[in-house]
């Protein structure tokens, strides 16, 4: 900030102008062309809030929510969004919705936040234009209705909000509330996606992968993979995973894809696991480990995830073999010790019948 922008702002609010004390305090918190001092953030937010201003209600309101220099009070923070949102602060009465929906500083009551957040939609506010879409997408202080959440999802999305696109563009993948369209799911995805949004960059990544509502191309799936997982999107990680395991659109790489799982299970996503027990299993990219792959298997299995069960079915299964086999060949030598003269198959068959030499016949 200028140096002659702010001695004006300082003098201003020297004089108790309202609106340049807020601005003070915003400028004290963060920082900017002074050295950083919230104690006189909040000094400066409170005399502009002693004077109505609902900006700097605003802000106190955060610092009570979140214990900054003054004692945590969800109350008092409450209060202050109160005040802000009878002074048609938009985001004060987004925020206020959201204590009402949550019961923070108030008593739950979804008909009261969806009172805010209808005022505050009304003029265009695109966070509470999404709130209501959840509301009507959950039956939250209304009754469900999946074309009314589409049509405020729709509006918030229409102004930018990344987080509505992004739901536009799974309502549309999937055939909620409108007729599934691929090619209106991959736009709004493309549009978060552009914005940043790491799950929309993940989804177009395997529209792209698929083809829906767009040629196939693994170039570009892998291309919106990893910038997702540069935000730290743990299926992105898990996607990148399975290409290099198998070489989609990328050399195959086994330790390659060994590190993507193991990212994708540090953040969170236990698919991963199953896939690293199967590289394991089979020593690709680590040093063959049964163990360590039944240990993976588990624990994947004690989170849900079916197809490790199948795995641990299949890999019992075959022990269970190995070790019939086994017997058999222990009990033939055994006897070939004990000076038996016996053709090895007959002897097979008289410890493990074939159904044609049951005990039946």
């Amino acid at each position: 900030m200028e140096q002659n922008e702010l001695s004006v702002i300082m003098q201003l609010a020297h004089n108790g102008n309202a609106e340049a004390q807020s601005q003070l305090g915003k400028i004290f918190f963060n920082g900017e062309g002074v050295p950083c001092d919230r104690q006189k953030a909040v000094e400066w937010w409170t005399k502009a809030e002693q004077q109505d201003d609902g900006a700097a209600q605003v802000y106190l309101s955060m610092c009570y929510k979140e214990g900054i220099v003054v004692q945590r009070d969800l109350d008092k923070a409450a209060t202050l969004l109160r005040k802000a949102a009878e002074n048609d602060v938009l985001e004060a009465q987004n925020e206020l919705g959201m204590c009402y929906a949550c019961g923070t500083g108030v008593e739950q009551d979804y008909a009261q936040a969806i009172e805010w957040w209808t005022r505050a939609a009304d003029f265009g506010f695109e966070p509470a234009q999404f709130n209501l879409g959840v509301c009507y997408e959950q039956g939250n202080g209304v009754q469900q209705d999946l074309e009314q959440a589409v049509d405020w999802f729709r509006i918030a999305a229409e102004q930018g909000h990344a987080l509505a696109q992004y739901r536009l563009g799974n309502y549309y993948e999937y055939g909620y509330g409108v007729e599934q369209d691929f090619q209106q799911a991959f736009a709004w995805y493309k549009q978060a996606a552009t914005q940043g949004f790491a799950d929309a960059q993940n989804s177009l990544g395997l529209c792209f992968a698929h083809g829906q509502g767009v040629g196939q191309d693994m170039a570009q799936a892998i291309a919106c993979w990893r910038r997702s997982a540069q935000h730290g999107y743990p299926q992105a990680y898990h996607n990148l995973g399975v290409c290099y395991e198998r070489g989609d659109g990328v050399e195959q790489d086994f330790h390659l894809a060994v590190q993507y799982y193991n990212k994708a299970v540090e953040l969170g996503y236990l698919q991963s696991l199953c896939n690293l027990g199967n590289l394991y299993y089979k020593g690709q990219g680590v040093e063959q480990n049964f163990e360590k792959a039944c240990e993976l298997w588990q624990r994947a299995v004690d989170n849900g995830i079916k197809e490790a069960q199948r795995n641990l079915d299949l890999l019992n299964k075959k022990n269970d073999e190995q070790q019939k086999y086994n017997d058999v060949i222990n009990a033939y030598l055994k006897a070939v010790n004990d000076g038996e003269d016996m053709n090895p198959h007959t002897y097979k068959m008289r410890i493990v019948p074939n159904d044609d030499n049951s005990e039946d016949n």
